[in-house]
């Protein structure tokens, strides 16, 4: 076993690395993450706008795509039912290391309400000592691996409960752009867990 942070050596030529290294977890970039919308979409940098627009664009592509969420009757935009409040939205920008310029569109889950939008707050996760035998006996048995990434993953599974979104910062934008589309909706009902959201994991 050699004294290389982030490798070891299990035997001749069969190696295993950590992936908690700070500097290969792909989102290292040198250029400033905006971190308020308006600051993406009104980025004084021309070529930087161009981009964190597009970047925000494919995202209500893929949700839109993906029906996250179902959009109001036209008759009563600013209706909620009783007692029912709409959750926050906000924006996450990531530059990766490759400059994939990267949007999210995350719920602010804290004002969520027990029992009222949702009913268990626990997710299934994998313990570290396991993914580290899993790879071992990976590497011992020189097992193919491939690297998957779900892009949307988090866009697929229908919500059980009613949540609303207030509309979130650029949708406007979006539907004027897109659809040469103008609204008046104040939120929308989601059909799909979104980021952000206690149940979502």
């Amino acid at each position: 076993m050699h004294n290389n942070p982030g490798r070891i050596d299990i035997e001749e030529g069969v190696h295993f690395c950590f992936l908690n290294n700070k500097e290969d977890n792909g989102w290292i970039s040198d250029k400033k993450e905006p971190k308020m919308f308006q600051e993406a979409w009104w980025h004084p940098d021309l070529e930087e706008q161009k981009k964190w627009r597009e970047s925000i664009r494919l995202k209500f592509r893929q949700m839109i795509k993906n029906g996250v969420w179902q959009r109001n009757n036209k008759s009563n935009y600013g209706d909620l039912p009783n007692g029912r409040k709409a959750i926050g939205m906000k924006w996450v920008f990531k530059i990766k290391k490759n400059n994939v310029y990267c949007s999210r569109l995350v719920a602010k889950g804290y004002n969520q309400i027990a029992g009222i939008n949702f009913q268990y707050n626990f997710a299934p996760v994998i313990n570290n000592t396991s993914i580290r035998v899993l790879l071992v006996i990976w590497l011992v048995n020189k097992f193919e691996a491939i690297l998957l990434n779900v892009k949307t993953a988090f866009l697929h599974r229908n919500l059980e409960e009613d949540i609303f979104i207030h509309i979130p910062e650029g949708y406007k934008e979006f539907l004027k752009d897109e659809y040469n589309e103008e609204t008046e909706e104040t939120h929308l009902k989601l059909e799909k867990l979104l980021y952000g959201l206690v149940q979502a994991a």
